[in-house]
């Protein structure tokens, strides 16, 4: 986990009439483990790895000098998610309140590709980019978010 510049960002005089956001990512999971897909279903909702448990401890420990800048947390309702804002908030000895928010939660890649190891994400890919041969990045944003409307199919890949 990369945050040197957020350490910067911190140790600088900050506007106290605004308000600032960090945002991390969710440790090592199983998934990441399994070099799966991720995602939000069931199938992909997987705890830390102890791996993971220790990059949100190292997070918890090098933001622990700034937890009185930190106000809120807030995390997905997702099992990786949810665990490593725990574990940075307990590491940096915080006594704010986890928040779950659905709104945070990773989005869902359609029943074909949702928690599918790699090998099933790169046939869908593979089809995709023969689908949009051609296209302008603007014509495979369309093509995609198209596929966005349609549950349960897969999404996009490119």
């Amino acid at each position: 986990m990369n945050i040197s510049n957020t350490y910067d960002f911190l140790k600088s005089d900050l506007d106290p009439n605004k308000t600032y956001v960090i945002f991390c990512r969710h440790g090592h999971s199983v998934i990441n483990e399994e070099e799966r897909v991720g995602g939000s279903s069931e199938l992909a909702n997987k705890p830390l790895t102890k791996k993971g448990e220790g990059e949100a401890e190292d997070l918890g420990r090098n933001l622990a000098p700034f937890k009185d800048k930190i106000t809120q947390a807030f995390t997905s309702p997702l099992i990786r998610a949810h665990q490593t804002c725990e574990k940075v908030l307990k590491t940096m000895g915080s006594e704010i309140q986890l928040q779950k928010e659905p709104a945070l939660r990773e989005k869902f890649f359609g029943e074909e590709l949702d928690g599918q190891t790699k090998e099933v994400y790169e046939h869908y890919a593979a089809i995709e980019r023969e689908e949009t041969k051609g296209f302008t990045f603007s014509q495979k944003w369309d093509y995609t978010c198209s596929k966005l409307t349609k549950p349960g199919k897969f999404r996009g890949y490119f």
